[in-house]
């Protein structure tokens, strides 16, 4: 889909996410600019699990436009994969892409806070980049962890609050179309989408609350991106 972005158009794009949904120049934005800056945290995501390799189920929260849950489908074929988000539209877009790409996954509508599924149902859950648009990122995880299995694995990667500058910068260089924008797309970056995400102390914080063995919390070395995982207590 051709499309002229303006400045103006860019700045309330990186942050409506944080004021109620994806429009559709969200998504636009996301798919040409933002998707393959993103490959990185999904493609260590996707190491993760295929390591543990999880037999049974395995759910994206906030599966946003079906990006995770396509990468993960390349990885594991044979897995039942099944995705929740909190917009309707994102729902909508994550079904046509993946029906496109011939990935078969069930959808669904719904919040982090409210997941639609019984207990012990999942053998992995997951999250890419979607706690810090979470209401309650604490309600969210514990319904993550109530939905594994006892020994399931949970996985989440996020945008890291404290990364440094340098960091940020090769994100957005990683997708060479933000050049255009000039400094923009740091500052915006910044203040907007990492500036309002966690940071190490608070990825520490969350995961200490919940009943997980063989915790572990890290960021990523050149990247502004956390990862913290672990097993569902027994």
């Amino acid at each position: 889909m051709a499309q002229h972005v303006t400045r103006k158009e860019l700045t309330m794009s990186l942050s409506s996410g944080f004021r109620g949904g994806y429009t559709r120049l969200d998504s636009w934005f996301y798919d040409t600019f933002i998707a393959e800056a993103a490959a990185p945290m999904s493609a260590d995501l996707v190491d993760v699990i295929g390591a543990e390799s999880p037999t049974g189920p395995i759910l994206d929260v906030g599966c946003g436009g079906g990006q995770f849950l396509g990468a993960l489908a390349r990885s594991r074929p044979e897995a039942s994969l099944h995705g929740v988000d909190y917009s309707v539209a994102q729902v909508h877009r994550a079904k046509a892409r993946l029906s496109r790409f011939g990935v078969h996954a069930q959808i669904h509508h719904a919040a982090a806070e409210n997941l639609p599924f019984e207990d012990n149902t999942f053998a992995a859950v997951v999250s890419a980049g979607a706690i810090k648009h979470w209401q309650s990122q604490t309600d969210g995880l514990a319904e993550m962890v109530r939905v594994l299995r006892p020994g399931g694995l949970l996985v989440v990667g996020e945008l890291d609050r404290g990364c440094t500058i340098d960091d940020a910068k090769h994100f957005l260089a990683l997708r060479t179309g933000l050049r255009f924008f000039g400094p923009i797309p740091l500052m915006l970056f910044r203040t907007y989408v990492s500036g309002l995400s966690i940071d190490l102390a608070d990825a520490q914080a969350l995961v200490a609350a919940l009943p997980l063995t063989d915790v572990e919390v890290q960021r990523r070395p050149g990247l502004p991106v956390l990862q913290f995982q672990g097993r569902k207590a027994a």
